[in-house]
């Protein structure tokens, strides 16, 4: 479920006042430090429509060029 920023902006503003760092700079740093759920959620969304042949067959053929073997021992 998605919440709208206005939503959590008290529950966030409690937090930050718990932690001591209200009238600081860290709320303006900390809390994008590990992103959103919103941005999870669309990058997962990205990586799932990728298709994965062609990626294995890209990986493949690196290990190729290398001389390494797909189980990372040369040979």
């Amino acid at each position: 479920m998605m919440l709208p920023g206005a939503v959590t902006l008290i529950p966030t503003f409690l937090i930050w006042n718990q932690l001591g760092l209200v009238g600081t700079n860290v709320p303006l740093w900390a809390g994008n430090l590990f992103g959103s759920a919103f941005y999870v959620f669309l990058l997962r969304q990205f990586f799932l429509g990728l298709p994965r042949e062609p990626l294995l067959f890209f990986l493949g053929q690196r290990y190729f060029v290398q001389g390494i073997s797909t189980t990372g021992s040369k040979g």
